[in-house]
């Protein structure tokens, strides 16, 4: 069994998420970024797929860049094996990576929000805290204040990653 992809047109988005990078204008990244992901999700979302591996890790993208964002490969490991906590709604985050289960698309929603986040402040918040740290401060505060906090976000994605970053699917 073998899987062979196509080679991505664009590098990593980002090479670690906890990498720091110029914010990007609302304009700008809403039509370069959001549009066509959401795109992405829709379609997946169509052909009952669920990516489970939606991170800046695994986007191939040049931020600015004019050719859309590629999602990564997802079919090589257990759906979520290889996602960092923070991509993770509180339920599967404190999952053991194995027993994460197949997921739906909430989660791919969920992992494009905190991309987004990542995308709208320019870095990591929660860069250097645990996997436990990072659960406990989803549960106390929820997940859209402890990534955003007392940041400045455009209005556009105040609300986009308010519904994105849910703690509750319904």
């Amino acid at each position: 069994f073998g899987l062979a992809y196509q080679r991505p047109l664009a590098p990593r988005m980002m090479m670690s998420i906890d990498e720091k990078h110029p914010v990007m204008s609302e304009d700008n990244a809403n039509h370069y970024f959001v549009t066509p992901l959401i795109g992405a999700l829709i379609e997946l979302e169509r052909t009952g797929t669920v990516h489970h591996a939606i991170r800046p890790t695994n986007i191939f993208w040049r931020i600015g860049g004019a050719t859309p964002p590629q999602l990564g490969e997802c079919l090589s490991a257990p759906p979520g094996y290889g996602q960092p906590v923070l991509f993770e709604t509180l339920e599967r985050a404190m999952c053991a990576p194995m027993g994460r289960g197949t997921g739906s698309h909430v989660d791919d929603c969920y992992a494009f929000g905190m991309t987004l986040a990542l995308l709208a402040l320019g870095e990591n918040p929660m860069q250097g805290m645990s996997d436990e740290a990072i659960i406990q401060m989803k549960l106390e505060r929820g997940s859209f204040a402890s990534i955003v906090g007392n940041h400045r976000l455009a209005a556009s994605h105040v609300e986009l990653l308010r519904g994105l970053l849910t703690d509750d699917a319904r």
